[in-house]
């Protein structure tokens, strides 16, 4: 589904930021996986989202980050 453009930033701005993360670009989806605000709507991005009941839906399967990475390491390769 195609939404106005204030539609989608009104929505990214509900969600959470990530700590230690530039808020303008990452985000964190309902299932709590980062999603990145370049990648709205492209299906098969790694951090792709999308817009469901008007909150952020992660497109990329979730990914249980806790038994490989701590929370650390995966902030640093966010980072932009």
């Amino acid at each position: 589904m195609r939404y106005q453009q204030d539609i989608v930033k009104s929505v990214w701005l509900n969600a959470p930021a990530i700590p230690g993360l530039n808020e303008d670009m990452w985000r964190m989806a309902e299932c709590g996986q980062p999603v990145e605000w370049a990648s709205f709507n492209l299906s098969g991005a790694e951090h792709g989202w999308t817009i469901r009941e008007m909150k952020i839906f992660a497109s990329a399967p979730l990914v249980d980050i806790s038994a490989t990475h701590d929370v650390l390491d995966i902030r640093a390769q966010l980072r932009v």
